[in-house]
């Protein structure tokens, strides 16, 4: 199995920021000797979050708002069995 790399560089200015990277990642796959395989994306910053979802504008404004991080992160911190109460 042949594997191949390449390395998308993005720059932010806010600390909440939704970008698309889905052109960047086909123009570099497109650059490969490639015509079938599996592209593996992945960040390397522990502060970033890489997710796949189709474009939908309310969930961007969602998490531009915050409201859905901080609702995930709430979550998150309370136990399962003290939700079931």
């Amino acid at each position: 199995m042949k594997a191949f790399s390449a390395s998308i560089t993005l720059a932010t200015e806010e600390g909440t920021e939704v970008s698309d990277i889905t052109n960047p990642v086909r123009d570099a796959v497109q650059q490969l000797p490639v015509a079938t395989g599996i592209a593996l994306v992945n960040t390397l910053h522990t502060t970033c979050a890489l997710f796949v979802n189709e474009f939908q504008a309310a969930l961007v404004d969602d998490l531009k708002r915050r409201e859905l991080p901080a609702q995930l992160a709430e979550d998150a911190a309370v136990p399962a069995v003290a939700k079931e109460k």
